[in-house]
């Protein structure tokens, strides 16, 4: 960011890694892309900038760019104009947009200069497709993390990181019989959210609303969580279950209800949570991690290997189990380990490693591998596969 040698695009590959479509972008870390219908046609709908969005038909026409301007009672008498995006979106069930957001102050949009301490990604925000407003569901500081955000902001020892004690780097909407659900995943604080959300927040100063959002639970191995928000409902470890490194630094965190592993009956309460954890205990804020019973030969795996893994998640007994725990390269942060259509996609960021796997039984492995030319430096954010 704000350095002339970083040139960001979205290439589209083939199989046979053939790029297929190239899409320049505005000094701008992609960070996912979706098939949406616009007008009666398919459109893919991807960031182009901070604060934008666009529908591109397959044709490559631009049908449509989304602003995302800051609500009223969030602009604080105009100091901020736009909601910047903070590394993922997603859609609703009505086509409206949801993403991990923060603010940017008046004039800064065109030089980057983005006011990155108002939020880090610590508000969710919805598009409206139809009004082309903006509302915001959820504030992580005040409906979620309330104590501990106090304390994380507390702890952080470079003053232009204090607002980044949370770091959301995806999200994801399921539509449920009782109404909406996000699971987002935090980097900073090494936690996974399921979220149902309630009415929107009218202004930035409300401290409470009629209809707020619930917590469903939380999956973590930080214990500053545990102890400063004892009123959130934490996931145990079933009993009986391999004792197991936490999720540390993870990303792309999916909750998947299709029962992927034939041999493994899922029952109706449950699901499976999978996720590239990062496997770091780098970050700006002070977490201390529960070790408790790990084998030293796993702890030792901290900063040397990153981790593909699978949870089933028994919501009603409150309870995770992990099923499927897997070394791969070691990438500190970004990267992902994403679910589609029987496939599996695991991406290290920071050495361009894209590996295809399929199910095998009950073990995932690999069927084609890619990488970039070693000569050529190439920090890859997030690698997904669709079908045009």
């Amino acid at each position: 960011r704000n350095v002339p040698y970083r040139l960001t695009h979205i290439s589209m590959l083939d199989n046979n890694a053939d790029i297929r479509w190239f899409i320049p972008m505005n000094d701008f870390f992609f960070n996912n892309i979706f098939i949406q219908n616009y007008n009666g046609e398919n459109c893919l709908v991807y960031a182009i900038d901070y604060h934008q969005l666009a529908y591109v038909n397959y044709l490559g026409q631009t049908k449509k760019v989304v602003t995302l301007l800051c609500p009223e009672g969030y602009s604080e008498n105009g100091t901020y104009t736009y909601m910047y995006m903070h590394h993922d979106f997603c859609f609703d069930g009505d086509g409206n947009i949801i993403t991990l957001a923060g603010k940017c102050e008046k004039n800064k949009i065109d030089d980057k200069q983005y006011d990155y301490p108002a939020g880090f990604g610590s508000y969710v925000i919805r598009y409206n497709i139809k009004s082309n407003k903006v509302t915001v569901p959820l504030h992580i500081d005040k409906s979620v993390f309330t104590s501990y955000s106090v304390y994380a902001k507390e702890q952080t020892a470079e003053e232009s990181q204090k607002g980044n004690w949370f770091h959301p780097n995806t999200i994801q909407f399921i539509k449920e019989n009782d109404g909406d659900y996000i699971t987002i995943s935090s980097r900073e604080s090494s936690a996974v959210l399921r979220i149902k959300l309630g009415d929107d927040w009218p202004d930035e100063n409300t401290s409470s609303i009629a209809n707020p959002p619930t917590i469903k639970w939380v999956l973590t191995g930080n214990t500053n969580i545990t102890t400063y928000e004892t009123n959130l409902k934490f996931l145990k470890r079933k009993e009986g279950t391999s004792v197991l490194l936490p999720n540390l630094g993870q990303h792309t965190s999916y909750i998947i209800k299709e029962n992927i592993f034939p041999d493994r009956s899922l029952k109706d309460n449950e699901y499976y949570l999978a996720m590239y954890s990062n496997n770091t205990d780098s970050n700006h804020t002070s977490n201390i991690w529960d070790f408790t019973d790990i084998p030293e030969s796993e702890i030792n795996l901290i900063n040397k290997v990153s981790k593909n893994k699978i949870y089933v998640i028994n919501e009603t007994d409150e309870t995770y189990e992990c099923i499927y725990d897997k070394n791969v390269s070691f990438a500190p942060f970004m990267s992902n380990f994403i679910y589609y259509n029987s496939h599996w996609i695991n991406q290290a960021s920071n050495n361009a490693e894209i590996v295809e796997k399929t199910l095998n039984g009950d073990d995932i492995v690999n069927i084609s591998f890619y990488s970039n030319d070693p000569k050529v430096f190439l920090l890859s954010y997030r690698t997904i596969k669709i079908d045009i």
